[in-house]
């Protein structure tokens, strides 16, 4: 029987087929220069080529950035016959579409042990790296999303009561991964009240085809508050409600623009206020003096008595001289609200007293009042000395004008700190007092008198209220009519400390 004589080649074909189409791999000998020998039938996919490869470079089939690497690994298997650690590389087709193999190169030796030729194999592993690269690029989408969005995921399984946060919900609450997140370890960062709001939002999600939505002041470490904006949901698309997923927004820089856009339109509206006030403490302050000097200008031009005309041109400088002064005061009112906030400086609060006890030292004597100073709790502070000053001058000045009749007047101030750690400035006196239930609305208004005799334009306290104001303080007043009057001023915005 005569022998087929391309059974053996064709028998090699087969086997050839059966061991690369499985792994997708090219077999490729070549010379130690990159010269082909012998391909696998695949590589005309990988390469791309529409001839023979045989006899071509293989080396020139590379990417360009890639032959200098693919070059040394053939030197270096021709030279030390070692396999040679599987790099990847991309290839280029003839019409330049481009291909990325894992290639593996070792040498072959005849049986004197002599290197013949290398034998590479390529496996094609396009798809993996575009899969790759695509769940890098999604990875990095993600990541730069939740970045900008300040988004952290979660969930939460109500059978076992595992709850996972992701790696930007760690960062946001400023936890490290050996945190747990327990229903126990969470309420650490929210008030009872609002742990409680979050799980009857989760309750709802888990019954309502709607996801809800929550905002709420989560409480950091050094008493920091981060606003966080929580959504609730439930993966329905099995059927299974056991687990509640969620995305937690940080929304502190939004809740902040808020609530500044919120403080601007109450300091507008505070604004617009005052300067209805203003106008009006204008009118009336001017209506009277103005009607005043009208009535005695007339008086002076139809009278002819010499005596009398002295007398009304003494009460004509006496009204000039009260217009003048209400004039400065308005002018100072100005002055004290258009004012920016001088700079903060060491006082001693027990000096500062006794300036402003030397400047109504007259006053003082006159009225034989006695000032008592208490500064021991807080001798020292750091605030614009020109506003403390007023606000002192102002207040005793006017627990010295509104003295009560039958006793000296007493006027004690003092220092302490509050519970809240905050400077309070107390001014008490022994006065006339003030009948809170009847003025206690109007107490800092411009143009608000409480006693009938007084010769005060309603401008100093609503001066002093304006000077705390700015330096992020407030003003408290308790009095009780006939027997005494409090001020305190605590100051916040600039703790008291001593300075050294």
């Amino acid at each position: 029987m005569k022998q087929n004589l391309h059974q053996p080649l064709d028998v090699a074909k087969g086997l050839d087929h059966l061991l690369t189409d499985l792994p997708s791999e090219v077999i490729v000998l070549h010379s130690p220069s990159g010269i082909i020998h012998y391909v696998s039938h695949l590589g005309a996919l990988i390469f791309g080529a529409s001839s023979s490869l045989v006899g071509r470079s293989l080396i020139d089939r590379f990417h360009p950035d890639d032959q200098e690497r693919v070059r040394q690994t053939f030197s270096e298997a021709a030279l030390n016959a070692t396999t040679i650690p599987p790099m990847t590389v991309r290839v280029v087709g003839d019409g330049g579409e481009i291909r990325w193999v894992v290639l593996f190169t070792v040498a072959v030796k005849d049986g004197a042990g002599k290197i013949i030729e290398l034998h590479s194999t390529m496996r094609d592993v396009t798809q993996q790296i575009q899969l790759r690269d695509r769940i890098v690029e999604y990875d990095t989408l993600a990541f730069t999303t939740n970045e900008l969005a300040k988004v952290g995921g979660w969930y939460h399984d109500i059978d076992t009561g595992f709850t996972f946060w992701t790696d930007e919900l760690r960062a946001m609450y400023e936890v490290d991964e050996q945190f747990v997140p327990t229903g126990d370890s969470i309420r650490g960062f929210f008030t009872q009240e609002d742990f409680d709001r979050m799980i009857n939002a989760m309750s709802l999600a888990s019954t309502s085809d709607q996801p809800s939505v929550l905002e709420v002041p989560a409480h950091l470490s050094g008493r920091r508050i981060k606003w966080m904006r929580v959504f609730f949901s439930v993966d329905r698309r099995e059927g299974n409600t056991s687990r509640i997923y969620g995305a937690t927004q940080d929304i502190t820089e939004i809740k902040e623009r808020e609530q500044e856009l919120e403080r601007l339109v109450r300091e507008l509206t505070h604004q617009r206020d005052r300067l209805e006030e203003f106008s009006h403490l204008v009118s009336h302050q001017l209506r009277a003096p103005l009607t005043n000097l009208t009535s005695l200008v007339s008086l002076l031009r139809d009278t002819s008595d010499d005596d009398e005309r002295l007398k009304l041109e003494n009460t004509m400088i006496d009204a000039v001289g009260g217009l003048e002064r209400t004039l400065e005061e308005i002018g100072e009112a100005v002055r004290i609200r258009n004012m920016v906030a001088p700079k903060h400086e060491k006082i001693y609060v027990r000096d500062l007293v006794l300036s402003v006890k030397a400047q109504l030292a007259q006053s003082i004597r006159d009225s034989e009042a006695t000032i008592e100073i208490d500064t021991d709790d807080v001798p020292v502070v750091d605030y614009p000395a020109v506003y403390l000053e007023s606000i002192l001058r102002h207040l005793v000045s006017n627990a010295l004008r509104f003295a009560h009749p039958e006793r000296s007047p007493v006027v004690s101030v003092s220092t302490y700190l509050d519970e809240d750690d905050d400077f309070v400035l107390e001014v008490k006196d022994n006065g006339l007092g003030i009948d809170l239930g009847r003025h206690g609305d109007r107490m800092f208004r411009l143009g608000s008198t409480f006693h009938r005799s007084s010769s005060g334009r309603g401008v100093g306290l609503f001066m002093v209220k304006t000077m705390v104001e700015s330096l992020g303080g407030e003003i408290n007043v308790q009095s009780s009519p006939s027997e005494s009057t409090i001020f305190t001023i605590a100051l916040h915005k600039h703790r008291a400390e001593e300075v050294e």
